[in-house]
């Protein structure tokens, strides 16, 4: 078939337009057809409904396929937020979240949506009547133990509610039923022993001023959490009327912070989440040369899942998404082979719609290739080594960071205390004698460190208290941040029985980095048992007197323990006046609780 003039039109499918050239057959169309009709939608992790805690969405998307979505209800294009692999989205408000999977050929599938609806409860403590919170306006919740229920409330138009409660024991765990548009959830609040600290700031602030001031009860300690790539906080002191502000660095990844303030020790704030709006534009931070021969452009920028745009004229010709981190890095741009002396306009744009100053291209003679070798780089090493010609100069851009040496005798050349940052790449330009660009490549950084585990400290609880294995404990990476959602437990803790037990957390980054660590819980019977009936009693003279009746001995642990009652004293019926009585008992781990009763031995006429 090689022999034919080729032209090209439309053919329609079900799904969208197919590109075919003819001359073809009608099993050649009837094929393509099929294909279009089978494209693999990418599959979700999270169905739509109602919840109560952050949560993270995941796609599973096949090899030579995208998934662009959006967060705000509008339809996705490849201008929108593209999903990377191993970056799950993050919600923890009210979301409609539209996706499209589109595949190299640019097959699109329809677009796919789901809704979530969040809500929250605020701590409540033993000594406070009220439950309050926020939501979907409309929803509606209903408080409860065990079968009673204990209150009802519907959040208003401003998303926010309130209820009467009665006052409820500290450790109570209601459960907290909520509904809305159909859908139903549970989830339980623990009554705690104290009041959580106040804690009022907004919900979302603009990227370009790094500051959140807010209000807190007067001389608490507030943090900011800022996710880098190694987590930092930012404090500050509240004054004397609870006023506070607070710089901080833009986060890795996520464009949102958390906020908690604390009292002293003893008390704290519960953790919120402060949200940045994009409107600051990204950057270009270098572009390569472009030779005739060439047909990928080197553009260096930061921001994070910024879209990069070459213009020729009024066309765009080429775009890429850069990916899911803010760190400064290097990508290579696929063109279509350009000619002598075209000039391209290079862009940086964000899924908000800022867009960067332009940076001028102008397509050059190519030049002849120079031998050009890298050590291998990883994030473990400070060190940058290699080869060239003897003479030539080597220039690295390194995030933000650029580095200049020149090659010895032998060609040789080294860069010292360089930060590496795994997962991202160096740039590496290279000029011969005269000044001129020879060369240039991208070479990317090997992730070689293992995750962090924080936390997982020894730890003693009281026999019969509730315990949380994955409380405060969270897993660091250097490269992917926070990454405590890939934390995974082996060993359980029996509360209810005294002894020591040992918990195992594992926890892998997206390079395939592992650590372990051995977490020792101490199940400790703190409690004292009970002695019950024990009571001050007034009997009558030569009246019959058992020590025993009525009187029992209970432990949470060990369970009835009466029959190990050790009495000690004697009774005189015969005679008038005021006999003690000691009971004592001990548990099997020796907490010991002792009682001295009373015997009033009274006549027969008192």
């Amino acid at each position: 078939m090689s022999n034919f003039s080729w032209k090209a039109f439309i053919v329609p499918t079900l799904v969208t337009s197919l590109m075919l050239s003819a001359p073809f057959s009608g099993a050649e169309v009837a094929h393509a057809q099929i294909e279009q009709l089978h494209l693999q939608e990418a599959g979700i992790n999270l169905e739509s409904g109602i919840y109560s805690n952050p949560q993270f969405v995941t796609f599973s998307v096949e090899p030579n396929q995208s998934v662009y979505y959006t967060r705000d209800g509008s339809e996705p294009t490849e201008d929108s937020h593209k999903y990377y692999s191993g970056n799950p989205i993050f919600l923890n408000r009210t979301t409609q979240l539209k996706y499209v999977t589109i595949d190299r050929e640019g097959n699109r599938s329809e677009v796919r949506h789901r809704d979530y609806s969040f809500y929250h409860v605020n701590p409540l403590a033993q000594s406070e009547t009220k439950v309050k919170g926020a939501g979907v306006p409309g929803m509606k919740l209903q408080f409860r133990s065990g079968l009673q229920l204990l209150a009802e409330a519907t959040v208003d138009g401003n998303g926010q509610f309130e209820s009467d409660i009665p006052q409820q024991t500290t450790g109570t765990v209601l459960t907290v039923n909520a509904t809305y548009n159909d859908q139903e959830t549970s989830s339980t609040l623990e009554v705690q022993e104290q009041q959580s600290v106040y804690l009022d700031v907004p919900t979302s602030i603009n990227d370009d001023q790094l500051r959140i001031t807010g209000t807190t009860e007067p001389f608490a300690d507030v943090t900011v959490t800022s996710e880098l790539f190694i987590e930092k906080r930012f404090e500050a002191t509240a004054d004397e009327f609870g006023k506070f502000t607070i710089d901080f660095e833009y986060p890795d990844s996520g464009k949102h912070v958390k906020i908690e303030a604390n009292v002293g020790r003893e008390r704290a704030s519960e953790t919120k989440i402060v949200w940045l709006n994009d409107v600051t534009a990204p950057e270009v931070l270098h572009v390569g040369k472009l030779p005739e021969t060439q047909t990928m452009l080197p553009v260096a920028t930061e921001g994070e899942d910024t879209i990069i745009e070459v213009y020729r004229g009024q066309e765009r010709i080429a775009m890429r998404h850069t990916g899911p981190s803010r760190y400064a890095d290097m990508y290579y741009i696929d063109l279509p082979r350009q000619s002598i002396g075209t000039h391209l306009m290079v862009y940086v744009k964000d899924v908000a719609g800022n867009r960067s100053r332009g940076y001028e291209v102008i397509v050059e003679p190519s030049k002849p290739s120079v031998h050009f070798q890298v050590d291998g780089l990883n994030n473990r090493s400070s060190l940058i080594s290699g080869k060239t010609k003897s003479g030539f100069t080597v220039t690295a851009q390194i995030g933000q960071e650029q580095r200049t040496v020149q090659a010895n005798t032998q060609g040789k050349f080294t860069m010292k205390d360089v930060v590496l940052v795994g997962g991202t790449t160096v740039f590496f330009e290279v000029k011969d004698k005269k000044g001129e660009v020879v060369y240039d490549i991208m070479i990317p950084v090997d992730d070689v460190i293992a995750p962090r585990i924080q936390g997982a400290l020894e730890k003693t609880i009281p026999a019969g208290r509730r315990f949380q294995p994955f409380r405060d404990v969270r897993v660091i990476d250097e490269t992917n941040g926070d990454i405590t959602d890939r934390l995974e437990l082996e060993g359980e803790v029996d509360v209810n029985r005294p002894g020591r037990y040992w918990l195992t957390y594992r926890a892998s980054d997206f390079a395939g980095n592992y650590s372990r660590v051995k977490r020792m819980i101490i199940v400790k019977d703190q409690a004292r048992p009970t002695i019950s009936g024990a009571d001050d009693v007034t009997i009558k003279m030569n009246e019959t007197f058992r020590p025993k009746r009525g009187v029992t001995a209970f432990d949470e642990v060990d369970g009835d323990l009466t029959k190990k009652l050790q009495i000690s004293g004697t009774v005189n019926t015969s005679k008038k006046g005021i006999y003690p009585i000691l009971y004592s008992i001990k548990d099997a781990s020796g907490n010991q609780t002792t009682v001295i009763r009373k015997v009033h031995v009274v006549g027969t006429k008192p």
